[in-house]
């Protein structure tokens, strides 16, 4: 009998130790989808950055090409004010459907903690202790499993937003090289 005891009492210890060590991964997993989600928010910054020099850029463009045409062929004031109109009335239809077709950005809504409390159990009670840990473990792997499911979510969206970056700013220095 005090065979069985010293052999319960271990696997309590383990299953203790395990969901000490648990709750430790929940904790660094909750502080890297902090880290994940700012550097999540700084790409939808840079992307807004970037539609915005592309915005300008596109400007640039069109205003070069009023001047171009104003000093190879010397046209009339007159002309020249209409067709600056017609580029600014573009611009703004294009800006108009641009921004009625960007989605808001949501917050991400914060992971509550999961806090395991663990009593003492009288020795007549080791295998109900037992059984009851082992179901806060279940719990606790169930959570870092749905954790890290996630935060893969999360690094997917900013793989996919940092190859539209680049794209963006291979277009954007496309247009700056045909301006110079």
């Amino acid at each position: 009998m005090l065979d069985n005891n010293k052999k319960l009492k271990t696997i309590e210890n383990n299953i203790e130790t395990s969901i000490e060590k648990g709750s430790l991964i929940l904790n660094v997993l909750n502080n890297q989808k902090e880290v994940l989600e700012n550097t999540n928010n700084k790409l939808d910054d840079i992307n807004d950055d970037l539609n915005i020099s592309n915005k300008i850029i596109n400007s640039m463009n069109s205003l070069h090409r009023i001047i171009k045409n104003i000093l190879i062929k010397k046209r009339r004031p007159e002309l020249v004010t209409e067709e600056i109109d017609t580029e600014i009335k573009i611009q703004e239809s294009e800006q108009s459907i641009e921004n009625g077709s960007q989605a808001p950005r949501g917050e991400a809504e914060p992971r509550p903690c999961l806090r395991l409390g663990v009593a003492n159990c009288s020795t007549t009670r080791d295998l109900d202790r037992i059984l009851n840990l082992a179901k806060k473990m279940n719990k606790m792997a169930k959570v870092i499993d749905t954790e890290l499911e996630n935060q893969n979510k999360i690094l997917d969206s900013m793989d996919n937003k940092t190859e539209s970056s680049i794209e963006q700013m291979i277009d954007i220095n496309e247009k700056i090289n045909k301006l110079l």
